[in-house]
């Protein structure tokens, strides 16, 4: 960000903002606004992180995102400040809770799954479809891939679909919403 009255500029790989009020230093939430102007999924996964460590709070953010209403990208505030929420605990988590609200699907984060001690990562609106986020660290601890089997094995036993998402199937649109319509298809076909 500025800190003079100077323009904003944009490069290919850095956005400098042009001076927000008298904000003469980048403060942690007037960061994470700041980025969720140029890219929401970013800005999701900074102000989810910052809230779960509890370094802003979202009427830090909130505050920011009020003197920004005349920037450019400014529509990319509103997502990001109705979905932030600091239960969630990866960035895959935040990425897919935007992806999801973006084809107008809603994800509870940490759902605690009744009749376990499991919690989920996210479950898909008030269905019976649990999301589990598969990033590149989950499984590097011995044994914890045969664990994850043996928990979701539990959790579906009890009438739960499991849809599990990686980066890379976070941009296969057409994938993802077919298991998904699937899993929900599912879920119906067991309530019935």
């Amino acid at each position: 960000m500025r800190v003079d009255d100077g323009p904003a500029r944009s490069r290919p790989t850095v956005v400098i903002h042009r001076r927000v009020d008298d904000a003469a230093v980048l403060l942690p939430a007037l960061v994470i606004a700041q980025t969720a102007l140029t890219c929401p999924v970013s800005g999701l996964m900074a102000i989810d992180h910052a809230l779960r460590t509890g370094s802003v709070t979202l009427a830090d953010v909130e505050s920011w995102c009020s003197r920004l209403k005349d920037h450019v990208g400014r529509a990319h505030l509103v997502p990001v400040l109705a979905l932030a929420d600091g239960r969630r605990e990866s960035p895959l988590e935040s990425h897919s809770a935007l992806t999801f609200h973006h084809w107008g699907w809603r994800l509870h984060p940490q759902f605690e799954v009744p009749g376990t001690q499991y919690r989920a990562d996210a479950r898909l609106g008030a269905s019976r479809v649990l999301i589990e986020c598969d990033g590149t660290g989950k499984y590097d601890e011995q044994g914890s891939e045969m664990r994850e089997k043996l928990r979701e094995d539990e959790i579906r036993s009890l009438g739960w679909e499991v849809v599990r998402i990686t980066t890379e199937l976070l941009t296969e649109r057409t994938k993802l919403i077919r298991r998904v319509n699937a899993a929900l298809s599912r879920a119906q076909r067991r309530a019935a």
